[in-house]
C-alpha cells in the first residue's frame, strides 16, 4: 500500500498532502488552499523528519543494477535470461551434443533421444519457473519504491518516503532531492500505486521508518531471487535428472529388440558386443565399461557380415564367466529385460548387468 502523509484541510476539511520537506505547510488539491499546518501536525512531522535522519540513506536506495532493471519493462526478463544462459552453458552444451549423437545416426533410439533431450526440457522449464519468481519479486520491488501519484493534474510526483515533490522524471527511477530515496515513476507502476493509495494522518514517524527500510528488504529479496534462480536452475535440473536416472534405472521393461548383438572371439572367450551402425556407413562394436581382455570399449569395423544378428533374448540360459572383481558373477543368465537408461540387461544371480561385455563360460 502506497501511503501519503495528509491531514484535514483547515479550509474545506478534505485530506491535504503533507511533506517532511515543508512540515509547516499543507497543500489541498480539493480547494487549492496552501497554508500553515496546525502546530500539532507540524510537530509530528518534525519528529518524523528526525527519525528519517537517523536512518542510513542507503537503505532507501537501489543498486545500479536494480535501477537499470526497473528502468525497462524488458530489463527484468532480459537480465535474468542472460544470467541463466551464462550459468547453464555447460548443461546446454551437453544436451546439444547428446542430441546430435542421438539424432545423427541412421537409427534413432527413442530412449537415447529422450535421455538427451530431457535435460534441455527440464532446464528450460526450470528457468521459466524461476523467471516468473524473479519477475514477481521485481514487481514487488517496483511497488515498494513507487512514487506517490500527483495529487492533481500537472502536479509533480511525490517521494514515497518523505512526501517531498520530485524533480521532473528523466528516467523511470528518480532520486528524491530531500531524503535521497529512490522512487519508481514509470506510468504502469504509478498507475497501480494510485489505485492502492492510502492516507496516513498520524504516527508519521512509524510510516517513515517503514517506507525508509521496506525498499531495501524487498530489493534484497529480488536480488536473491535473480541469483538463486539463475544459478539454481541448472543445479536443480542436474539433481532432478540424477534422481530420475536412478529411479528409471531400477525399472524393468520389455527387451528392446532394436538392439543388435554379435558374439565376438576374444582373449576371454566368446563375448557379447552391441553392434550398431555409424553415420559414415561403418560399424561399431560396443563392449561396455568393462570390455574383455585385449578389447576396447568401442571398436570400429568396416563390415559385420560375419556376425549373425542376435537379440538379447538369444542369451537367456547361457552360462557366463565372472567379470572384473566378480561383477558380474559367474553363473547363468536367468532372464533378460529392457531398461530405459541402460538398454538391455541380463539377470545373473538375481541382479541386473549390461548384456554387452558378458563372456560365455561354454563353447
Amino acid at each position: 500500500m502506497v501511503e501519503m502523509f495528509s491531514t484535514a484541510c483547515t479550509q474545506c476539511g478534505r485530506p491535504a498532502a503533507l511533506s517532511l520537506q515543508t512540515p509547516d505547510r499543507l497543500d489541498c488539491a480539493a480547494c487549492g488552499f496552501s497554508g500553515p499546518a496546525s502546530a500539532e501536525v507540524a510537530q509530528a512531522l518534525h519528529v518524523a523528519s528526525g527519525v528519517l535522519k537517523t536512518l542510513n540513506e542507503k537503505e532507501r536506495q537501489l543498486t545500479d543494477q536494480q535501477r537499470r532493471t526497473l528502468s525497462s519493462s524488458k530489463g527484468i526478463t532480459s537480465g535474468y535470461w542472460l544470467a541463466s544462459l551464462a550459468v547453464g552453458i555447460p548443461l546446454l552444451a551437453c544436451g546439444a551434443v547428446g542430441s546430435v549423437m542421438a539424432f545423427g545416426g541412421k537409427q534413432i533410439s527413442f530412449w537415447g533421444a529422450a535421455v538427451s533431450l530431457t535435460p534441455l526440457a527440464l532446464y528450460i522449464t526450470t528457468v521459466i519457473a524461476g523467471g516468473q519468481w524473479v519477475k514477481k519479486r521485481y514487481t514487488a520491488l517496483a511497488a515498494a519504491c513507487a512514487a506517490l501519484p500527483p495529487v492533481s493534474p500537472g502536479a509533480p510526483f511525490a517521494c514515497h518516503v518523505c512526501g517531498a515533490s520530485l524533480s521532473p522524471a528523466t528516467s523511470a527511477v528518480v532520486r528524491c532531492g530531500f531524503c535521497q530515496a529512490d522512487n519508481v515513476v514509470s506510468s504502469d507502476v504509478v498507475k497501480v500505486a494510485a489505485e492502492r493509495r492510502g492516507a496516513v494522518t498520524s504516527n508519521f514517524q512509524e510510516q517513515v521508518r517503514l517506507q525508509a527500510t521496506a525498499a531495501r528488504s524487498v530489493a534484497n529479496q529480488a536480488t536473491f531471487a535473480l541469483v538463486a534462480s539463475a544459478i539454481g536452475a541448472p543445479i536443480f535440473t542436474v539433481v532432478l535428472l540424477f534422481v530420475a536416472v536412478i529411479v528409471l534405472s531400477k525399472v524393468e521393461g520389455p527387451v528392446d529388440l532394436t538392439y543388435r548383438y554379435g558374439v565376438i572371439s576374444t582373449d576371454n572367450g566368446n563375448c557379447i558386443a552391441h553392434v550398431y551402425p555409424r553415420v559414415d556407413g561403418k560399424w561399431l562394436l560396443g563392449f561396455g565399461q568393462t570390455p574383455p581382455k585385449g578389447r576396447k570399449s568401442i571398436e570400429e569395423r568396416d563390415t559385420v557380415d560375419d556376425l549373425p544378428a542376435m537379440t538379447a533374448n538369444d542369451f537367456t540360459g547361457k552360462k557366463v564367466k565372472a567379470g572384473d572383481s566378480g561383477k558380474p558373477p559367474a553363473g547363468t543368465i536367468e532372464r533378460v529385460h529392457g531398461n530405459q537408461i541402460a538398454g538391455n540387461e541380463a539377470v545373473i544371480g538375481g541382479k541386473s548387468y549390461p548384456v554387452e561385455g558378458l563372456c560365455f563360460d561354454e563353447p
